[in-house]
């Protein structure tokens, strides 16, 4: 299973490269993307800045999750992967996918395809275990089916 999380070491510095630098396919890119991330008036102040984004800060604004010490980044991010590994495969691919489709479609066609996918996962061998592992006080043992 991939799994997308952004952490930063604590003495990371995101670079958004000052206007001047950037081409316009790299700005219409981020005006796309960070605006969505961060909120528009956050990613106006980096985009139009160029401002070196400290760990903290990116911390506080929501462009990452988590600020890890280097030395524990890869332990936080295996802890972090097993955390996400107790669930269900099949519900978490479609998670993904209608969360990065929503970024590019209109509300309706987005409620279209959650439907569908709901559906799907109602169907789904995981969803009878997760409903039997509950029932049963045990932990789930789901398959991706």
């Amino acid at each position: 299973m991939s799994i997308h999380y952004e952490v930063a070491g604590s003495i990371a510095t995101i670079t958004i490269d000052r206007p001047e630098n950037c081409n316009a396919m790299t700005y219409a890119t981020l005006g796309e993307f960070i605006p969505r991330l961060i909120g528009p008036f956050a990613a106006l102040r980096l985009l139009y800045s160029g401002d070196f984004l400290f760990a903290e800060e990116a911390l506080r604004i929501g462009y990452v999750q988590q600020v890890i010490e280097p030395d524990q980044l890869l332990g936080a991010a295996r802890a972090e992967g097993e955390r996400y590994s107790l669930g269900s495969p099949f519900s978490q691919q479609r998670i993904k996918a209608l969360v990065y489709a929503s970024l590019g479609r209109d509300r309706a066609a987005h409620l279209e395809a959650h439907t569908v996918a709901l559906a799907e996962c109602f169907k789904s061998s995981d969803h009878a275990e997760g409903v039997a592992s509950f029932l049963e006080r045990r932990p789930a043992n789901f398959t991706g089916k």
